[in-house]
């Protein structure tokens, strides 16, 4: 449970990240989680393989959200083949997949 700024209990949300569509893949892959209960603040990172941040999301939802990322960091510059690491956060929940990236 987590409070708000009225000190009344909020239950937390819950949240899956499926695996992303597809995996491995070259142009773009879809991820998708799902936020049950009120709206959460989240965030969502990808992370090349040595943990280095490339791309990062963010929102305010509920229910089923998806992301296409076309493999691309924040300039929108096309990154190389490899392993990336895709990160969520949301109401103190954190969930991770792994990517392939083949160019």
């Amino acid at each position: 449970m987590l409070t708000n700024s009225s000190k009344t209990a909020v239950p937390a949300a819950i949240v899956r990240l499926y695996p992303s569509l597809p995996n491995p893949f070259s142009d773009s892959t879809c991820v998708t989680f799902e936020i049950s209960g009120e709206r959460a603040p989240w965030r969502m990172d990808f992370l090349g393989e040595d943990g280095r941040p490339v791309r990062a999301f963010e929102g305010n939802d509920s229910g089923q959200v998806s992301i296409i990322w076309h493999g691309d960091d924040e300039r929108r510059e096309p990154l190389p083949s490899g392993t990336y690491w895709c990160h969520l956060s949301c109401s103190g929940a954190r969930r991770k997949r792994r990517l392939i990236l083949i160019r």
